[in-house]
């Protein structure tokens, strides 16, 4: 039967800097089927580069930003070894940004990027130029990354169009296809050189955003993958399909879910959306998605996960039905119980082992 060719498994929260967790989660991806590993954090580029084109006076970095410049080192460090012990297990690695972002020493080095009122104009063509020299050096010095996801229609980064609160007379001229085509191009350009993957995440808010970023895409290459989530907005478990998965054959869709229950729940007491799933691969399927993307957590809240819940279920059944949509739902529960039960009552990092349960 058909099924995802890509199937990833998303970490949106701190846990990404653990390493206990990043085993433990690459352990489970390689027992159930999932090849791919996402690590989503917004300013995750500024996290591993400063960049180097920018903060070349190495005299004045370890005068005004030393600790920024060893910590860049040391997370590049970090994230190429999950790299490594994730390619060894044929599992691809991804990371997922909100951009644009800045550190605030960029100001510094440039304070005309802001206006006499202190707003930052979106349109200001360095943006684009520092976006594109961030994602080289992160490919740079990451070599073995599969591809990065960006999200350009989001209100939730630095600096965007899609908020409109810069009154400048080339952001009134700007229209919000135009800045997402340069958006994109900056970031393609360097990804498409060394056959990287770039992943357009539609986050917009209105239908007219939306419009505008897939029409960007679809004007820019034909070989950038669409992320859609698999409801309109957010992941309300009551809300219908997304009408507009399968709307653009042009391009290769991913879809968007929530197992961990952001708005069922959060972990707190179980909710299982394994039927919900079900209906929901089968649907995306049918329209021709090639891939799912399962998110495991949220960014607002620390140290909690699939992991350390009884939402466990729910992973399982992503997994499962990912692979094998026709898969009996009997078995992701059997599946479940045979890995063993998690209290939600412990934090994530305690990594208590699961138990299993048993006949008394």
């Amino acid at each position: 039967m058909q099924n995802f060719s890509f199937r990833g498994l998303e970490i949106h929260s701190s846990r990404m800097w653990q390493w206990d967790s990043i085993l433990r989660t690459l352990d489970f991806m390689r027992k159930t089927g999932l090849n791919a590993l996402i690590l989503h954090q917004n300013d995750i580029l500024d996290e591993i580069v400063m960049p180097s084109v920018y903060f070349h006076d190495q005299e004045l970095v370890w005068k005004r930003w030393p600790v920024r410049r060893s910590k860049t080192y040391a997370n590049a460090v970090y994230l190429s070894q999950i790299i490594k012990r994730a390619k060894s297990f044929g599992i691809d690695v991804y990371l997922e940004v909100k951009e644009i972002w800045y550190p605030e020493a960029i100001l510094e080095l440039f304070p005309e990027l802001r206006d006499s009122h202190g707003v930052i104009c979106p349109t200001n063509p360095f943006w684009f130029s520092f976006l594109e020299a961030k994602t080289r050096e992160a490919i740079d010095i990451l070599p073995d990354l599969a591809g990065i996801i960006v999200s350009p229609a989001t209100r939730e980064s630095k600096v965007s169009i899609s908020t409109r609160t810069c009154a400048c007379d080339r952001c009134q001229r700007t229209s919000g296809e135009e800045w997402y085509r340069q958006y994109i191009k900056a970031i393609f350009t360097p990804l498409a050189e060394k056959q990287k993957t770039l992943v357009v995440r539609d986050f917009s808010y209105t239908a007219d955003q939306q419009d505008a970023l897939i029409n960007a895409v679809k004007s820019c290459s034909d070989q950038i993958v669409l992320a859609l989530k698999n409801v309109p907005h957010d992941f309300w478990p009551t809300f219908p399909t997304n009408e507009r998965i399968g709307q653009t054959p042009e391009l290769r869709e991913w879809i968007e879910f929530d197992v961990w229950g952001q708005y069922c729940g959060i972990g707190l007491f179980p909710c299982s959306l394994a039927e919900d799933l079900q209906k929901r691969i089968l649907y995306c399927l049918q329209k021709g998605a090639v891939g799912a993307i399962f998110r495991t957590d949220w960014e607002i809240c620390n140290d909690a996960s699939n992991f350390n819940s009884f939402n466990m279920l729910n992973l399982f059944a992503a997994a499962m039905l990912s692979s094998r949509p026709d898969t009996h739902l009997d078995s992701v529960y059997q599946a479940w119980a045979e890995y063993g039960l998690s209290s939600p009552f412990h934090t994530e990092s305690e990594a208590m082992e699961p138990v299993v349960p048993q006949n008394a």
